[in-house]
């Protein structure tokens, strides 16, 4: 993504989510500040992004389901290393999650007579 792709972004995204009264009283020094302390934010760098909402019984639900090729410096990788037991955990938990998802999936799409026993 090219800087000045990211610039025109940021200053649509930003003017649209402010009053058009208080955005116009931001000086360029400010502007230059607020896009500093957001700089390191992106959100559109997923090669995998699926977002939406579920209408369920009170209320409306956000879900995202991302996935993309880890970025991060060796440093920050080493940072975030967890122990093994964690790990474990985390693959456990990960792997339920994937395997409700599928079996979601496989309920809501195929034959309603596909589960029935012989």
């Amino acid at each position: 993504m090219s800087d000045d792709h990211i610039e025109e972004r940021f200053n649509r995204i930003f003017f649209e989510r402010i009053p058009p009264a208080i955005a116009h009283g931001f000086t360029d020094e400010q502007i230059a500040a607020v896009r500093t302390a957001f700089a390191g934010e992106r959100w559109d760098g997923h090669r995998f992004d699926f977002r939406g909402t579920l209408p369920l019984p009170g209320g409306r639900w956000y879900y995202v389901l991302v996935a993309g090729p880890d970025r991060r410096g060796a440093k920050r990788r080493r940072k975030t290393r967890r122990a093994p037991l964690r790990r474990a955990f985390g693959f456990a938990l990960s792997a339920f999650v994937f395997l409700w998802f599928a079996v979601l999936l496989g309920y809501v799409f195929l034959p309603k007579g596909f589960f029935a026993g012989p």
